[in-house]
């Protein structure tokens, strides 16, 4: 019975959060990336998300990466009108704080680095 006990309350987080929409908090709007329109930002952020975003966002980010057949929910497709129409504030948010299955990159990327991801991200434009 403990070990039934501990698989649900292990596995929980991961059905919750694949069955609630992902909204970052208001004040995450407000939130401005130095970055916006900086082409060598953008070309840094391309580097960075084709190392350690692609594998699940795929190289365009359509969310078609190699790992999608593993991860529920599915990664977000970035060139999406949800996704694009979110404020740089928010991704910084989400990319910041994570969800599973995707990690925090808070401790991975320096802040700079984060901007210079959300720039690329933003060049995908809207599907």
């Amino acid at each position: 019975m403990k070990t039934l006990l501990f698989s649900v309350f292990l596995i929980l987080p991961f059905i919750v959060s694949a069955q609630t929409p992902w909204v970052a908090p208001p004040d995450s709007k407000e939130i401005i990336n130095p970055f916006t329109d900086n082409e060598q930002a953008i070309e840094r952020g391309s580097e960075i998300f084709d190392l350690l975003c692609s594998v699940c966002h795929g190289e365009t980010g359509m969310g078609d990466g190699v790992t999608l057949e593993y991860l529920n929910p599915k990664p977000a497709n970035l060139t999406s009108k949800k996704v694009q129409s979110q404020t740089a504030g928010e991704i910084y948010w989400k990319v910041t704080t994570g969800r599973p299955p995707m990690q925090s990159y808070v401790n991975v990327l320096s802040v700079n680095e984060t901007w210079q991801v959300i720039s690329f991200i933003k060049t995908f434009g809207v599907e």
